[in-house]
This record gives C-alpha cells, sequence and structure tokens, in this order.
C-alpha cells in the first residue's frame, strides 16, 4: 500500500505520488547517470524531442549510428508540409573517428546532405561519444554556414553535461540563435500568439490551433509541432507567449520575454476542465472583449 491508500505493485511504489499528499523524490525524477539512459533519456534525446518537429531541417546526428536509430521518426509528430524531419541523418562515428576525430566526417556529412536536400536549415547534435573526442562543432557548422549560405546551428547536446532536460535548455539555445533577427528594431508586432511546448503528436496542434482561431486567435508560430524555419524565424513578432510543456519551454519563454518582450502564460490542455479554464486564461490575456466574447 502506498502512503495515499492507492494500492500499487510494490516495486512501483516509489514511481507514484499523489500531489499534495506525498512529497517523495519519485525514482523516475532522478538524474540520469551521465553517458547512459539510466532515466527517461538522454540529454540528446531531450533535444531532438523539442527540435525534431521542425518539419523542412536536416536533424544530422553527429554520433554513433546508434543514436540516430534510437529517435527516428520520435514520438510521431505529424506535418501538414515537408517531410524532411522523418529521416535521422547520422556521421555514424567508429573507433577510427574515435581516435582520429570526426570533424572531416561531419563537414563531409553536410557537403553531402546540401547535395541532396538543398535545405534551409541544419542542426548538428552532439553525442556522448563528441563529448568525450572533442570535436568543435561551433566552428564545423560555422563553416559550414558560410560554405553553403544557410543556418548550421550545433546543438550541444552531448550526454556527460546532464540528463534529459538539459537537453531541452540546449535545444532552448538552438532555437535562440535561429529565431534571433539581425536587427531588434525591425521586428513589427502582431496581434498574435506563440504556442510553445507543443510537438503536435498525433496532430493535437492542429485541434488547439481549431480552438483559437474559432475564438478569434492568430496562432504566430507553434513551438514546434508542424513548423518550419521560415515560421520560426517570425517568432519574435507575438504578442503573447503560451505555454503548454513548461519542462521544456519555460526557459524558452522567460528568454523571449527579456530579449523580445513577449510575455507568457502556462496552460495546460490535458482534459476538458484545464481546457476550457486555459481558453479562458488566453482570452484574459489577450484582453479583448470580442475575444473573451467568442471564448464562452
Amino acid at each position: 500500500m502506498a502512503d495515499n491508500n492507492t494500492d500499487t505493485i510494490a516495486e512501483r511504489d516509489g514511481f507514484i505520488v499523489t500531489k499534495g499528499k506525498n512529497k517523495k523524490q519519485l525514482q523516475c525524477d532522478t538524474d540520469s547517470s551521465a553517458g547512459c539512459v539510466s532515466q527517461r533519456a538522454c540529454v540528446y534525446c531531450g533535444a531532438r524531442v523539442v527540435l525534431n518537429p521542425i518539419t523542412d531541417a536536416i536533424h544530422l546526428v553527429h554520433g554513433p549510428i546508434g543514436c540516430a536509430s534510437y529517435t527516428w521518426d520520435i514520438r510521431g509528430s505529424l506535418s501538414s508540409g515537408a517531410e524532411l524531419y522523418r529521416n535521422s541523418f547520422s556521421t555514424d562515428l567508429k573507433e577510427r573517428d574515435i581516435i582520429f576525430g570526426g570533424a572531416q566526417k561531419l563537414s563531409d556529412a553536410i557537403d553531402s546532405l546540401m547535395e541532396k536536400y538543398q535545405a534551409k536549415l541544419i542542426f548538428v547534435y552532439s553525442t556522448c561519444i563528441v563529448g568525450v573526442i572533442g570535436d568543435d562543432l561551433e566552428a564545423i557548422c560555422k563553416a559550414a554556414s558560410q560554405k553553403h549560405n544557410i543556418e548550421v546551428i550545433p546543438v550541444e547536446s552531448s550526454g556527460f553535461i546532464g540528463n534529459k532536460s538539459a537537453g531541452y535548455r540546449a535545444a532552448a539555445e538552438a532555437l535562440l540563435r535561429l529565431i534571433k533577427p539581425n536587427d531588434l528594431t525591425s521586428i513589427e508586432k502582431t496581434n498574435s500568439i506563440n504556442y510553445l511546448g507543443d510537438f503536435n503528436l498525433a496532430g493535437e496542434a492542429w485541434i488547439i490551433h481549431k480552438y483559437l482561431r474559432e475564438m478569434g486567435i492568430e496562432i504566430n508560430v507553434t513551438f514546434t509541432g508542424d513548423s518550419s524555419y521560415e515560421a520560426l524565424k517570425l517568432a519574435p513578432r507575438a504578442k503573447l507567449n503560451i505555454i503548454q510543456c513548461a519542462g521544456s519551454m519555460i526557459y524558452l519563454a522567460g528568454k523571449m520575454e527579456e530579449l523580445y518582450g513577449i510575455p507568457y502564460i502556462q496552460i495546460s490542455f490535458l482534459g476538458i476542465e484545464d481546457t476550457a479554464a486555459s481558453l479562458r486564461k488566453i482570452a484574459a490575456a489577450i484582453g479583448d472583449e470580442s475575444t473573451m466574447c467568442k471564448t464562452e
């Protein structure tokens, strides 16, 4: 029996807690051991979960083939347009690369991918092996960006820097680089919102978009479900950020408020009561009487 008088299997008791009643540390909420997936997922996986739904980006994993295989088509995020994101590309580092370095292999992989896909954006993910051998992702990505005249963004997600949450932070840093405008004075604010922390699993973001449109609210871009390079570049022009998954997006929202003056609110679309309350909360934050009437 658990402390909250709910029947549980004895070996699962350490993984269950009732809010407001139990204050124990959940075993599934402890830090992952560096270099392995001992809790939920690794740093790289956390970053990939957040960034992978960007539909027209090349997602290149600098590491052994297993890392790319492990996260292929992760979570089943759906797209209304491009399908490039559903490919999981890898530099396939092997023992020789670990000894002599994988920088040239990464550079060649980017060249090869650009010959085939002509994408506007490449994310290059570091893995545990890269953290050990010390390949300079920043320099390699900068050179590739200049060579191909596109954005090549390193994602510093090697497994020895923490756990899955550290991967969320690495993804947020990559997104901040992506959305940064060349000139802050050129941002033209619109009466729209950014929807943070929905990765369009099984098309769920589309349902929320429908609700918001019926309320008369314009969705600027979703981070990152069914998003694209061009859409994300316009993120700084939104009036408000709403956050569904705070664990993955609260840092990004805070930085966007600091850099671009976009306030944020946390919402939840899990269940009928939470959804109704969240839609009212969004309408109140927008502050438009017509929107509040449509919400009801």
